[in-house]
């Protein structure tokens, strides 16, 4: 059985590419399985069962939290005698030691966020504002404007977050030692009105009530004079 494994914290890219695989696999006619859609499910019972129409079948699992110890075991003694092709689904970055409890002939693609979006998150502090701005709009040419409003209401909240509890996030530790120190540079409550901003901002939006990039622009100028 070939396995891939599609992860990394660009949950855009990645999921388009978990979808196109499987709308190329239906247009060939193979037979799509998505194994964790049964919270009772038993991977190894599944992946052994076949096709019933003796189709190739393309076997998804969406999450890979949902596998066991057991499972990934199980996977590696068992993947010579597997006929298919198993793809395997992590909306964040999977570590070398977890991608290593698979067989070595497993492939991997990996998506990760441009740093071109980190360094523009990495700019949002007051007093910067024109650069804030600068790599907003490098950052959209290539990304959706939809995403990065995410993320960067995710970071704010993770900086806010860290000022009123240092040991509430479970990241590395240079990523700590970087929020700290951005979130050191907001006064007061300047952080929790930031985000108290862009949840208006997004719901004007959804409500058809102001476009999302001039509003996203406004709240950056706003809270970073």
């Amino acid at each position: 059985m070939k396995i891939l494994i599609i992860h990394g914290d660009h949950k855009v890219k990645s999921k388009e590419k978990l979808q196109s695989i499987i709308k190329t696999s239906k247009e060939k006619g193979w037979e799509v399985v998505r194994v964790s859609q049964d919270e009772n499910f038993n991977i190894s019972e599944i992946l052994s069962s076949g096709s019933l129409f003796n189709n190739r079948v393309l076997y998804v699992i969406d999450d890979y939290k949902k596998i066991t110890p057991k499972d990934l075991a199980w996977i590696k003694k068992n993947n010579e005698k597997l006929e298919g092709f198993l793809v395997i689904y992590n909306q964040s970055q999977l570590s070398k030691t977890a991608i290593n409890k698979f067989p070595k002939k497993t492939l991997q693609e990996e998506f990760s966020i441009p740093k071109l979006i980190w360094k523009f998150f990495d700019s949002i502090y007051p007093k910067n504002t024109k650069q804030s701005l600068t790599l907003l709009h490098e950052v959209i040419k290539k990304e959706p404007i939809e995403f990065v409003f995410h993320l960067m209401a995710r970071h704010i909240r993770d900086l806010y977050w860290l000022s009123i509890n240092p040991k509430g996030l479970d990241y590395q530790s240079w990523r700590i030692g970087k929020l700290k120190s951005q979130s050191s540079k907001f006064e007061g409550n300047k952080l929790r009105e930031f985000i108290k901003s862009l949840a208006e901002l997004d719901i004007e939006v959804k409500t058809s009530r102001d476009e999302l990039l001039p509003g996203l622009d406004f709240t950056i100028a706003t809270h970073l004079e």
